[in-house]
């Protein structure tokens, strides 16, 4: 997180954007209560190895800004200003095939993780969350197996969804400057609302009204 002025080179500084390059992309956005804040993510590919016991490591704000030299100045001046020193590493997991046992049920990222470039991962654990007490508050004793069922069963499709076509994302975000495909993500930004409406038009409530027909 930076503040304003110290990103000069911004062209819209209140506005949420995504620079993209090779292997790499940043997004930010204005935060605060005049807007007077930049909050952004740096993404980068690699390191090739990773140590999936240690989710965190240490890192030099030179060293982020060397897998951005050549970007347009605003990003290098971004992250300069924000100074990083934390490297989060972001993991695939395999699509699990049972959400709940006994009386034990996973919700979220626990039971759906996903990589973050929908910026789906808080919305879809509410929308577990909604799911999840609608089936409980229609429940009878007894009945507890079924009605984890069905919470699954209401879940499962649109988070996988929502994982795929984030994992899909993150190559589109991260193409090479020759990569024969760029006019075709080009294209497909200029038409982001269609093509990405679908996640932001789900309504939880709406599905789980289907459950009671």
């Amino acid at each position: 997180m930076t503040d304003q002025p110290d990103v000069p080179a911004l062209p819209d500084q209140e506005a949420l954007q995504f620079w993209m390059g090779p292997d790499a992309h940043l997004l930010h956005y204005a935060i605060g209560g005049d807007a007077d804040e930049i909050n952004l993510l740096a993404v980068v590919e690699g390191p090739p190895t990773w140590d999936a016991d240690r989710w965190l490591t240490g890192i030099g704000p030179d060293e982020v800004l060397a897998r951005f030299a050549g970007w347009h100045p605003a990003a290098t001046e971004m992250i300069a200003a924000a100074a990083p020193d934390v490297r989060w590493g972001l993991f695939v997991v395999e699509p699990l095939l049972r959400w709940y046992r006994g009386r034990v049920v996973l919700l979220g990222d626990a039971a759906h993780a996903m990589l973050p470039h929908h910026g789906q991962g808080a919305n879809t654990t509410l929308e577990d969350a909604f799911t999840l007490a609608g089936v409980l508050a229609e429940a009878r004793a007894g009945d507890l197996e079924p009605v984890l069922a069905d919470y699954q069963r209401l879940r499962r499709a649109r988070t996988r969804q929502v994982a795929r076509s984030s994992w899909a994302t993150n190559a589109l975000l991260h193409l090479r400057d020759d990569d024969p495909d760029l006019p075709w993500r080009d294209e497909k930004m200029r038409r982001f609302a269609d093509d990405f409406g679908w996640i932001h038009e789900f309504d939880a409530e709406q599905a789980l009204a289907t459950r009671r027909r």
